[in-house]
């Protein structure tokens, strides 16, 4: 078993105010957990409008399958936020 731990940083390229990085974090994050079964929240940059620290979790029965959800996930987000950059990625397996 393997505990996959992805951080992601993102640069909101259009968002003018936190209200609307708000609605689209949210967005993500609700489909995103929904969609992968994985657990994933805002961990930094509440209060800053253009940048977000995104956690998510998630198990797998082999690093192979763990490594294709992550491929899966990066996709998902990439094409249904693409006014989400990002900036930087940190991966952790235990």
């Amino acid at each position: 078993m393997n505990i996959f731990y992805l951080q992601l940083k993102l640069h909101l390229q259009n968002a003018n105010s936190l209200k609307e990085k708000r609605g689209v974090l949210k967005s993500m994050v609700k489909r995103t957990g929904q969609k992968f079964n994985i657990s994933i929240v805002e961990a930094d940059f509440q209060d800053v409008w253009k940048s977000s620290l995104v956690s998510l979790v998630w198990l797998s029965q082999n690093n192979k399958l763990g490594q294709q959800q992550l491929e899966e996930i990066r996709k998902f987000i990439s094409i249904e936020y693409p006014q989400l950059e990002l900036e930087e990625e940190v991966l952790e397996i235990l």
